[in-house]
């Protein structure tokens, strides 16, 4: 057995644990309307509706998707290119971000002298944040993200090693894509060696200013080049700015408090919180050793709270919030509280020892738990709908009497029915339309309401459960 399999055996434990929990949410059917309309606009992407600077969702509603820069979209239509347009599709893309998300925090962890065997501490405390878990099953722009951002991180980690500047072009095109990926929010890392140079002054701050200013440049020189040189990009992005980034800060409010996204954090780091708690009660006799261990970790703990807090801090600029805007956040807490439970983590582990031929396969049984999980897991939910039971069923039904690639009007009161419009441009292509300035082939209202012109239409006999679905009058 390869050391290293040996090593990762409570890392993979541990990731085949947490994928049994969301295998009853990531597996089934139904989706959070964020994470369906970027599989809608990917799969519109993958078959030619739409391009990569211009992403479609439907006829009717983001026939232009600009909310967002395309790379995730991008990256996610290329999934289903290869392997189709199974609902699954997503679920696994989003898996696979999971995956190599946890795989560069383990990275971060051993650039932190901390041994392999320990890679489960941190991500033990990834996982206990709430959102995490959710966010794997609902395919969030953010999953992506935390991948250039994690990269980021570990590229300059590398570079206050050696100092090649390699590690921070790197550093800076990671940033660059995430930049592609969603916007603004995926530059916090920039703050990095300002950080170091605060908490570590083991560099000057005039050097940390010169890093700081490479890595910058080389995160915004390919964003030039690529403006300058690409009229679609350029449209695209300039789109992107005005639509949401502008209209985000100036007009949007979806809280009351711009600290929201602060008592979001704090909810959702209690149970890192409360373990942590724990463990120092737990181990209240040797309150010595942890000062020792808080002594010789304190810089390192410093710098990643604070580069988790600068990509939550600035959050507070709009009132437009989510507690999944700080996704990408999430990893950096999270060794932060590694680093604090680590020594008496380790020391417990240790106290338990293995037989060596039980030790030997260790990481191998890990290894096959996590497919056993995997395979069970689609076995038992690929068939199953965990949200939006009744609106899905009518989706199905509408999609297979109708046909795809159809145009149904719809009332005004199901105009801002987002999640109808997603599931039937995922699903079907269909095009839900709520103008109604002349008759469509199809009319469909919720139960109980007819249409506008109802001589025009007769009712369509179909197993439906929430809505009404009305068929143009033969003349």
């Amino acid at each position: 057995m390869p050391a290293k399999l040996q090593a990762y055996s409570s890392t993979f434990f541990l990731v085949a644990i947490c994928l049994a929990l969301v295998a009853p949410s990531l597996f089934s059917d139904g989706m959070f309307m964020d994470g369906l309309i970027y599989a809608a606009v990917s799969k519109n992407m993958a078959v030619g509706l739409g391009t990569f600077w211009q992403p479609h969702l439907s006829q009717t509603l983001y026939s232009e998707f600009f909310q967002h820069p395309p790379l995730a979209l991008g990256l996610q239509a290329f999934a289903f290119k290869l392997f189709g347009s199974s609902f699954l599709i997503e679920r696994f893309y989003s898996l696979f971000t999971f995956l190599l998300s946890g795989f560069l925090i383990t990275k971060i962890w051993k650039q932190l002298d901390k041994p392999a065997t320990s890679a489960w501490i941190p991500l033990l405390f990834w996982f206990l944040n709430p959102l995490v878990i959710w966010a794997v099953a609902n395919n969030m722009l953010e999953n992506t993200l935390q991948i250039f951002v994690l990269f980021s991180v570990w590229s300059l980690l590398k570079f206050t090693r050696n100092e090649k500047f390699y590690w921070l072009l790197l550093a800076g095109f990671s940033l660059f894509l995430g930049l592609l990926t969603k916007g603004f929010v995926a530059l916090f890392p920039l703050s990095f060696f300002f950080w170091l140079w605060l908490f570590q002054k083991k560099k000057s701050f005039f050097k940390a200013s010169i890093h700081t200013g490479i890595l910058f440049l080389a995160t915004l020189l390919p964003l030039l080049i690529l403006l300058i040189f690409n009229s679609s990009a350029h449209h695209s992005l300039y789109s992107y700015l005005n639509i949401q980034v502008i209209t985000s800060l100036t007009k949007v409010q979806t809280v009351d408090s711009h600290f929201f996204i602060l008592f979001r954090w704090m909810n959702e780091s209690l149970i890192s919180f409360g373990i942590l708690l724990l463990i120092f009660i737990l181990n209240r006799k040797k309150i010595a050793d942890f000062k020792k261990a808080f002594s010789d970790d304190r810089k390192l703990i410093f710098l990643f709270f604070a580069i988790g807090f600068s990509g939550v801090l600035p959050i507070m600029i709009s009132l437009k919030q989510s507690g999944f805007y700080m996704l990408s956040a999430f990893p950096f807490f999270a060794i932060g509280f590694a680093l604090l439970a680590y020594p008496f983590l380790v020391r417990q582990r240790n106290l338990i020892q293995l037989p060596t031929s039980i030790h030997k396969y260790l990481g191998i049984t890990s290894l096959l738990l996590f497919f056993v999980v995997l395979f069970f897991g689609l076995l038992f939910f690929k068939n199953k709908v965990d949200r939006d039971q009744e609106q899905l069923h009518d989706v199905y039904a509408i999609s297979k009497y109708v046909g795809k690639d159809k145009l149904i009007a719809i009332p005004p009161s199901l105009a801002q029915e987002w999640s109808l419009h997603a599931y039937f441009a995922r699903y079907a292509t269909i095009s839900l339309d709520d103008v109604n300035t002349k008759t469509r082939g199809y009319f469909l209202s919720t139960k109980g309401e007819i249409p506008p012109n109802p001589d025009a239409y007769q009712e369509i006999e179909l197993d439906l459960q929430r809505y009404s679905l009305f068929k143009t009058r033969q003349p």
